[in-house]
């Protein structure tokens, strides 16, 4: 369903990066070496209940696709912004305003080609229409 942007509004809270490093919770692979951990270091007199392994893994599991969700969204935000005019700040720190005109995925969020400048999607301050041609 599509979501219509009115002109001139600011964008309030710009969509969350993925973080660089695991510094705000655990990701996948963090969650992948604790279950491991967790196997390798069990009681065999105890073993872990069977239950307890395959909610784990379900677990694992929706991390998993939480992350390609949430990047997935992000690049489907990006791509509803070609054609749009968005103000960011440029590399000398100031706010820039261009028309957006393709966008291109990596592993920090997409990065939308503006002019010359390659716009990181979080940094947009202001979406709005682009002025007739």
């Amino acid at each position: 369903m599509p979501t219509a942007i009115t002109p001139g509004i600011p964008v309030n809270a710009p969509p969350p990066t993925p973080p660089t490093t695991p510094d705000n919770g655990l990701g996948k692979d963090a969650f992948l070496k604790l279950l491991v951990a967790q196997l390798r270091y069990q009681d065999p007199m105890h073993p872990a209940d069977g239950a307890d392994f395959m909610a784990q893994t379900a677990q694992f599991t929706m991390v998993e696709k939480l992350e390609e969700l949430t990047a997935s969204q992000r690049e489907s935000g990006a791509a509803a912004l070609i054609g749009r005019q968005i103000t960011y700040p440029n590399s000398a720190g100031e706010s820039a305003t261009g028309i957006v005109t393709g966008f291109r995925a990596t592993p920090g969020g997409p990065l939308l080609k503006v002019g010359e400048d390659e716009v990181l999607y979080s940094a947009i301050s202001e979406v709005s229409q682009a002025p007739p041609s």
